[in-house]
């Protein structure tokens, strides 16, 4: 049995999730993997809890579960009572936060009506003291163009990249956008962010950073953002917090990094 194989028998809550995420490991070890899009119920076990949760049997919930279950990529060692979840998705990585964190109430802001639906009913069924805001959060108040990708529902912008996961389909809405400062308030809460490129403007709000007790999540870089913008990772103080990055990971023609910001330690 590979290490892989173990974390995933170790994630499994029961013997029917145990089938599904084996099966989908070994489907695409195989190549032979195909999308249904059906709803699948799984029970994970995740950090000593147990969880319910319901997704679409696709790549985009496998990648989903794998990053945030098995690599842990938002694992942060500063408790808070409050936590933003800025691009929740269906709420995977709420449920792991909630896992580490189980006190910290769940803002979570999302602007897809499909994983809208989803993210509500994985936080309704586990019980996790939250609240779901419609929209995106910027540098900026009220509607914007939203670039919404069919195939790839983590790839929702305010950019237009153009291209999704080699997909070039686009459908062109209207969101409402909420300030970065409208929707985090007060000080000593974490954040975590993967918001396609509208991450950056964060940079514009530096009482909101420095209030943070971390702050996790993914940074986009490309064309698609235009030049002469913010960059987060830069506006983030080094001399108050301890800053991690990923190597860069290639997607489409652009790169994304993974980081945590964590706070340090007040010195007596």
């Amino acid at each position: 049995m590979s290490p892989l194989e173990a974390q995933i028998l170790e994630l499994a809550g029961d013997e029917a999730t145990k089938t599904i995420l084996i099966s989908w490991h070994d489907r695409i070890v195989q190549h032979q993997y195909i999308a249904s899009n059906v709803e699948v119920n799984l029970a994970l076990h995740v950090n000593g809890r147990n969880y319910s949760v319901v997704c679409l049997d696709n790549h985009v919930s496998i990648s989903l579960i794998h990053s945030i279950f098995i690599n842990r990529e938002y694992s942060v060692a500063g408790k808070t009572n409050v936590i933003y979840d800025l691009g929740a998705n269906i709420g995977l990585a709420s449920i792991y936060l909630h896992s580490i964190m189980p006190e910290a109430e769940l803002i979570c802001v999302e602007p897809s009506k499909e994983n809208l639906d989803l993210l509500k009913r994985n936080l309704n069924i586990n019980k996790i003291h939250s609240t779901v805001i419609e929209g995106v959060v910027s540098n900026r108040s009220g509607l914007l163009p939203f670039y919404l990708y069919p195939t790839a529902s983590v790839s929702h912008s305010l950019h237009n990249k153009e291209r999704a996961f080699g997909n070039s389909q686009y459908v062109v809405g209207e969101v409402r956008s909420f300030r970065f400062d409208e929707v985090i308030r007060g000080s000593d809460y974490g954040v975590k962010i993967d918001i396609e490129g509208s991450e950056h403007d964060l940079a514009e709000f530096p009482d909101v950073v420095n209030k943070a007790v971390w702050i996790v999540g993914e940074v986009h870089y490309g064309s698609f953002l235009g030049s002469g913008g913010n960059d987060l990772l830069e506006c983030i103080p080094r001399q108050r917090f301890d800053l991690e990055i990923s190597a860069p990971m290639q997607v489409d023609d652009r790169t994304n990094r993974q980081f945590k910001a964590v706070r340090r330690a007040v010195r007596m």
